[in-house]
């Protein structure tokens, strides 16, 4: 490509930027391609047909670039600037060159604008159609494809080749428009040809009968899956559909087809090699996700699936429902919790898929994660195939090396199916412009000048009629709104920030309000009309009217971090789904798994405090988050951009991946912890060690060591056998493997020794097996046993769920001990008030506390901490008295999890309602039929009563419409 060309480009996407972004025209009148689009638009073509003759490194590279070019002439807010292009036939081509750059997403995306009826010859509806996947039934060479492709009888692609093939020489002597549609049909064709989900899965599954496959590839829940993307076709060469090897390691990123991909391997499991498959995921809302996602199109093909997050004790339906499933989608915690209740469960699984295994270094899941693959790993009968998948692990080559995989097991693919372009804000004499891709070469790389001006951070003062700046006007919270109130102009916006207080979510939150409340000139051209009013109400009804996320959404701006209810966060990452909000302020809780169309992340800064100084967060953070712009099939680009100009270099490094945080598993950082403390301190680790004050800074390493511990250990394993197994046991762990790297080793296996016989001294096997049942350590035994809290009769007696002698026993005390001695009072009518249905904004009148202190209250100390410990005691407890243990004590862990306080609530939980509110007015019309609690064929009475159901609903004051839409979205009747 030549520099004129390349700069010319370069120009025009800076125009097609300017223009989507609303900057004035005067900003780049003076750009030389204004005057010369025409020759832009011949050469673009020269270039196209130059690249298609030849082989070269960067044909794709450069054949996206004529991709992009052709774009902006026909789809982008420049085109209306620009005359003489017919805009269908010029998508069709941009369509058809975004598919040779291996974009076909994109290309999708662009065919489903073009209007197919201004075509005239045969070949562009042929290629209209390939592009679209909408047959033509009145085009020989469609029909023909079409039923070659249904078939799945990929050879008959060569005839189609020739057919193509001499149309493109008679276009080439005769007709160019023949020939330039002729040409690029037949390139598609060629590309197709390789990628053809059928031939792949011909030469790589082992498959014998093909027609297994036809249901699940010519529906898959609406859309027929045609081909494999170029990330999916190196997983699939790799040998992932066979049983050749132990275990295959992904490391793709967000949005290049992972879930299709993990479908593909599932059913490929299930109905091709009879396997049973663990889905493992870390988070309950991404296994909810991963459930609804694939329910649809695997259910349909006669998959059983069954998911299982919920709480820490299973149901006796739960664990039902999940032994007769084909494949069961659970947290690690789960799983464990459901191996307690199911002999042998482990040992049903023949494949284990792990998702976002990067959390294997995660301090509250990473232990879990890490100790139960080890556990897949030591079976006596050896799981089939373990399958890693990682969107931003740097050494997943050494993870794959620890599940037994081998280089040729490992998937390392850079491929996305959206082109996505990073930008920085820097400052030039009280203007801001930005500046796209410095990290490569034009055109790619271009600037934006007069992004943001100065006199657009004014408003006008109504006492005075003067044109005021913004307070703050140059601050980075004003700069990073700013920013987002001009990208929102093309689409939703996430604003990312590390904190949530005012230095982050609520500053900008208040930012945002403050900017528009004073009509700020760049505010604008904002769109605030048809604001979701549904949730408008949802979210007043449950934090008040006058709170900020409902005036936020108020003018379609939301906010997402971890002190939010479950609820609300689900409801803020569907309205920017279904773009009800145009802007979602938020921190990295929003970029745990869950997929969201974005086509612009605004990132305000990416440091945060960390008790002493403001540091960068991990590198794999922000690369997680800068994942998400630019969704496949819902944008043609994304884009994200840096605010803050100081942090510019450290972001250059994140998209450079460069030193990106390797993970090594929290028990290898809990061991690195424990050298640490043990040189600083100049201590030595032995039994008095453990009795020292000065080892109860350091307490959560040994509960950690304890718990894995006892989960690892055989039951009946004898004294003198402990040495072998330890040792055996810990060279299968992640963290041997680096321990080995940094001479760590001993300190591994001698830690686990002396806390190993710690354990055998202080207790006999029957309190090991209730300690292994529970999840508990020793300093949770030594609780238990000096509190004496299990020894109250009401854990054998609680006849209802809230009588006051549970609170003051049972709850009050475990509040003590979780270090909420002086609150704890406040916390339990808290509690009551939630597990009794309250709305938050009520149960903070009633106690005359503030709504967001309740609400914390609320999702860390009663659904998080209390929650924990008080599950490990009814377990206990459980496991003491077995059958005398009432309902209501069994269920009471997820009354608190969920707000609920009757079994009807939970049976309808479990069975996917998601609504607590719903859950609630459910319940109501149920009584008003008489339905006892057990009442059997729940779904089917709720069914043969929908109408009278949704009337009940839509009259019941405490049950708003977004409530209803929820529960009849939810449940199947």
């Amino acid at each position: 490509m030549s520099e004129l060309l390349r700069h010319m480009m370069a120009e025009f996407e800076s125009w097609e930027a300017a223009a989507e972004f609303n900057i004035p025209q005067q900003s780049w009148a003076d750009y030389t391609v204004n005057d010369r689009v025409d020759d832009l638009y011949i050469a673009t073509f020269s270039h196209i047909f130059s690249t298609l003759r030849e082989e070269s490194e960067d044909k794709k590279s450069n054949l996206l670039s004529c991709a992009k070019t052709l774009l902006v002439f026909s789809k982008s807010a420049a085109s209306k600037y620009i005359s003489g292009v017919e805009k269908n036939r010029n998508l069709l081509y941009s369509a058809a060159l975004y598919y040779l750059a291996d974009q076909p997403p994109t290309a999708f995306l662009i065919a489903k604008d073009i209007d197919p009826d201004i075509f005239e010859i045969d070949l562009e509806k042929f290629l209209y159609s390939f592009l679209s996947r909408i047959s033509d039934e009145e085009t020989e060479l469609s029909v023909e494809f079409f039923d070659a492709v249904s078939r799945g009888e990929y050879q008959r692609f060569d005839h189609i080749l020739d057919i193509l093939s001499e149309q493109v020489a008679i276009g080439l002597q005769h007709d160019p428009l023949l020939f330039v549609s002729s040409k690029f049909a037949c390139e598609c064709i060629d590309r197709f040809k390789s990628v053809n989900v059928w031939s792949l899965l011909e030469r790589y599954s082992d498959c014998e009968d093909m027609s297994v496959w036809n249901e699940l590839l010519s529906s898959n829940g609406g859309h027929p899956i045609w081909e494999l993307l170029p990330s999916q076709v190196k997983a699939v060469e790799s040998g992932i559909l066979t049983g050749e090897k132990p275990a295959y390691s992904m490391q793709m990123p967000t949005s290049a087809g992972k879930t299709s991909l993990c479908e593909i391997i599932i059913f490929n499991e299930v109905k091709v090699r009879g396997n049973k498959v663990l889905f493992l995921v870390p988070f309950r809302a991404l296994a909810a996700e991963v459930k609804a996602g694939m329910y649809s199109r695997l259910s349909n093909v006669g998959v059983e699936i069954s998911a299982s997050y919920g709480g820490n004790i299973p149901t006796r339906s739960e664990s039902t429902t999940v032994e007769n499933s084909d494949v069961v989608i659970s947290t690690p915690e789960k799983f464990e919790a459901l191996c307690q209740v199911i002999p042998d469960f482990i040992d049903r699984f023949d494949v284990l898929i792990c998702d976002e295994g990067h959390l294997i270094d995660d301090g509250n899941r990473g232990l879990q994660y890490e100790l139960l693959l080890t556990k897949f790993k030591r079976r006596e009968n050896p799981v089939d195939k373990i399958v890693f998948i990682s969107a931003i692990l740097p050494n997943v080559s050494d993870i794959n090396d620890w599940l037994g995989g081998d280089e040729g097991s490992l998937i390392n693919s850079d491929y996305k199916p959206v082109v996505t372009d990073y930008s920085f804000v820097r400052s030039v004499n009280d203007k801001w412009f930005l500046d796209f891709n410095p990290h490569l070469d034009q055109p790619y790389s271009y600037f934006l000048s007069d992004f943001i001006q100065k006199d657009e951070l004014k408003f006008t003062n109504q006492g005075t009629g003067n044109s005021n700046l913004l307070p703050g006007w140059s601050s980075l919270l004003t700069l990073a709104c700013a920013s987002a109130f001009k990208a929102s102009i093309s689409g939703s916006v996430i604003l990312f920030t590390t904190e949530k207080g005012g230095s982050g979510v609520r500053g900008l939150a208040n930012k945002c309000l403050d900017m528009l409340k004073k009509n700020a000139f760049i505010t604008q051209q904002y769109q605030v009309e048809n604001h979701p009013v549904d949730l408008v109400n949802y979210i007043s009804m449950l934090l008040g009217g006058e709170h900020l996320l409902t005036r936020l959404v108020q003018k379609k701006i939301g906010y997402h971090h971890g002190d939010l209810p479950q609820e609300l966060r689900r409801e803020m990452e569907q309205s920017i789904n279904d773009q009800k909000l145009n802007i979602l302020i938020c921190t990295s809780t929003l970029a745990e798994g869950v997929n969201l169309p974005i086509r612009t992340i605004v990132l305000h800064t990416v440091k945060r405090f960390n008790g002493r100084i403001k540091g960068f967060i991990e590198k794999r953070n922000i690369k997680n988050i800068i994942g998400r712009a630019g969704r496949a099939g819902k944008e043609t680009r994304g884009r994200v951009i840096f605010a803050n100009e100081s942090e510019r270099d450290y972001a250059l490094e994140v998209i450079n991946d460069v030193q990106l945080e390797s993970a090594h598993g929290f028990l290898f950082s809990l061991i690195k912890a424990l050298k640490n403390y043990l040189e600083a301190m100049n201590l030595t680790l032995n039994q008095e060690f453990f009795d020292s004050d000065v080892a109860k800074d350091i307490s959560y390493i040994f509960e950690s060591i304890d718990m894995s511990l006892l989960q690892s250990l055989p039951e009946d394993i004898p004294e003198e056998e402990l040495d072998t197994f330890l040792d055996q046991m810990l060279s299968e762990t992640l963290a041997s493997k680096f321990c080995d790297e940094e001479g760590l080793t001993d300190l591994l296996k001698m830690v686990f020794s002396l806390r190993t016989e710690r354990i055998f001294n202080e207790t006999d096997s029957t309190m090991r097996a209730i300690m292994r049942n529970t999840g508990s350590s020793l300093n949770f035994l030594n609780y238990v046993e000096a509190s004496q809290i299990l020894d109250q009769n009401i854990w054998r007696s609680l006849t209802a769920p809230q009588e006051p002698n549970w609170f003051n026993n049972i709850i009050k005390p475990v509040l003590n001990h979780i270090g909420y001695e002086d609150s704890a009072d406040l916390i339990i009518d808290v509690l009551n008030g939630w597990v009794s249905g309250s709305f938050y904004v009520e149960i903070a009148e009633d106690l005359e506390q503030d709504v967001d202190d309740v609400v914390r209250y609320v999702c860390t100390a009663i659904g998080f901490e209390l929650q924990q410990t008080l599950s490990q005691l009814t377990r206990f407890a459980i496991e003491l008295y077995e059958d005398e243990v009432p309902d209501h004590v069994v269920n009471w862990p997820q009354y608190m999890q969920y707000g609920v306080n009757r079994q009807i609530h939970l049976r309808l939980i479990n069975s996917g309602v998601t609504d607590r509110l719903a859950v609630f007015g459910v319940a109501r019309f149920l009584d008003s039929l008489g339905a006892p609690e057990d009442v059997r064929n729940l779904r089917r009475l709720l069914r043969v009563n929908r109408e009278a159901l949704n009337n009940a609903l839509e009259q019941d004051p405490r049950v708003p419409a977004l409530s209803i839409s929820r529960f009849f979205d939810d449940y199947n009747i």
